[in-house]
Formats: C-alpha cells, structure tokens, sequence
C-alpha cells in the first residue's frame, strides 16, 4: 500500500536568518512520500536568496506572493492552494524539527487507528534571549484518545508546530477562519471534536521565542480583542460537549491567556491593558487574583505576575 503523501506547510515572513532551519528540517525527515511548500510573505527577496540551494530538491517548492497576505491568510493559501498531501503540518518559517523520524511515527499512527484526526506531539520552547529551553507537552506514554477529552484533560495537544491533519477534513472545517494570531488554535480545537487524536509524547520540534513573535508583537489591545475566539471555540464545542465540560474550558483557557498577556501588560508598564483585561475577564480570574493585579500597578503587592505559553 503506498504511503499517503504528507505536505510540510512553512509559511515566513521576513525572516531569512531562520528559514534556512526550518526547511532542512523539513527535508531531513525520513519520510519517503513528501513534500515541503515554503509560502513567501516578505518585503525582500532575502529569503529567497537563502533558499536558493534547496530548489534541486524535487520534495521541495518555494513560492513568493505577489502581493503581501499577511499571517492568516498566508496559511490559508498553503492549505488550500499549495498543498497536495492527504495529511499536513504546518511549521512557522522560524521553528524546526528536531525528530528526523516524526512524520513516519506519526503517519504509522494514522494507518493503525483509522478514526484519527490529529495526530500531536511533545515540543522545546526555546527562549532566545535566555536561552532557556522548556518542554511543552504531555507527559504519558504514546496515546490514542477521543478528541472530545482535549477540551478537559489535554490542553497542550493542540500545537501548531506538532499537529498533522487530514487536508479534506480541515478544508471542509474551513480551517484558518479566524483573523486573529489564534487561528490555528481556534481551527484545531474544533478539529478535535470531530475524531480521536494520537499523540507523541517525545519533543518533535522547537517553538523559537524571539523578538519578532508575531505573538509578543502583536498589539496588546488587539489581542485582548481577540479572545473572543474563546466564546466562537465554546459556541462550536457546544455541540460536541455538555455544558459543565465546556464551562471548564472556558474558563481554564482565559484564565491562562490572560495571565499571559498581562505578563506582557507589566513587563512593558501598559497599566491601562491590565485594567482592561481584568474588567472584561475578571469573572474568570476570580475577584482575589482580579484585586492581586490592581494592587500590583500600584505597588502594593509584589508577587509577580506568571504566564502560560
């Protein structure tokens, strides 16, 4: 039986001094059926220069829009446009592999459980201003579980870097819907609620922490608008979940985005965002943790503020 052909997805923007990682990654897995399809969104044709050397190679096509996408719509034109595969990964143009043998695990996965429709693994978060490294994954032998149990026992599944995914099912799921820096998250839930999920517990990849994370970039104001695709996520789930399951998701995933944004609200003084976040999610938060970080912008309590990749 031949193998079905699985698509490395790498959009980039501006971003010629990690790129060149994250392809020979790409092209370093032992998988034999494969393609690797960088989507270029720069404003210069360096990154172009640097990959360069990588056009011999027939697993390989690069290709510069004409015209600026922007982040979403950059993803959307890889899986929909560019794409050939029956299953697809997207990795950002700044992370890499770090397990030449994952496709291949993740694709026996996928011939041995026919109700998958996601497989997931374990990552390193790579903190370049640090260097400091961290595990991002679950800490269990290889599993096999419903899709519904990510919403209430497995939060770090849904992990752009790791996520394989049947092309059609995601298609059809219109993946990548939402504008916001969230979208993938926001497209993987829902696709859980749709089949079982496989998971590897084993660090696959490298999530690289920088300055010039669209995540820690983006405008704090606009984030915390954002999160709205909590509530689109939980209108969605609702059909899959009872209420209380839901509820909890809820509530567990604003309570640790927003301890990530207002990580970032202190870490660059922006009071007004803290004001903001604990106004509109206090409910969430909890009143005690809600007062903890008033009184942090004026002093009165010192206990620092975690956040939650």
């Amino acid at each position: 039986m031949q193998l079905p052909l699985v698509s490395i997805m790498i959009p980039t923007y501006n971003q010629p001094q990690y790129i060149k990682q994250a392809v020979q990654s790409a092209l370093a897995q032992d998988y034999e059926n494969l393609e690797v399809l960088v989507a270029d969104d720069s404003t210069n044709e360096e990154t172009a220069a640097v990959l360069q050397p990588f056009q011999g190679d027939k697993r390989f096509s690069y290709y510069k829009n004409p015209q600026q996408l922007g982040r979403v719509a950059n993803y959307r034109k890889l899986l929909n446009e560019l794409a050939k595969g029956e299953w697809v990964v997207m990795l950002d143009g700044d992370d890499y592999y770090i397990d030449s043998s994952y496709i291949s695990k993740a694709v026996n996965l996928i011939r041995q459980h026919e109700t998958v429709v996601l497989v997931g693994a374990g990552m390193k978060v790579l903190n370049e201003g640090s260097g400091k490294e961290e595990f991002y994954g679950l800490d269990s032998p290889d599993i096999v579980f419903e899709g519904k149990d990510v919403f209430s026992r497995y939060k770090h599944v849904p992990a752009h870097q790791t996520d394989i995914y049947p092309r059609a099912l995601a298609q059809q799921l219109d993946f990548y819907r939402d504008p916001s820096t969230a979208s993938d998250s926001e497209s993987l839930y829902r696709l859980c609620l749709h089949g079982n999920v496989a998971y590897i517990p084993q660090a696959v990849a490298v999530w690289r922490v920088h300055g010039f994370n669209t995540t820690y970039n983006r405008n704090l104001g606009k984030q915390i608008k954002e999160l709205v695709f909590i509530d689109n996520i939980y209108t969605y789930a609702r059909n899959y979940l009872d209420k209380p399951a839901a509820d909890d998701w809820r509530r567990n995933m604003y309570t640790s985005i927003c301890a990530h944004l207002l990580h970032m609200a202190f870490a660059a003084k922006q009071y007004k965002y803290v004001v903001m976040i604990v106004l509109r999610y206090g409910k969430y938060l909890g009143w005690k943790m809600s007062l903890v970080y008033l009184l942090q912008i004026v002093g009165f309590y010192k206990q620092p503020v975690t956040a939650e990749i």
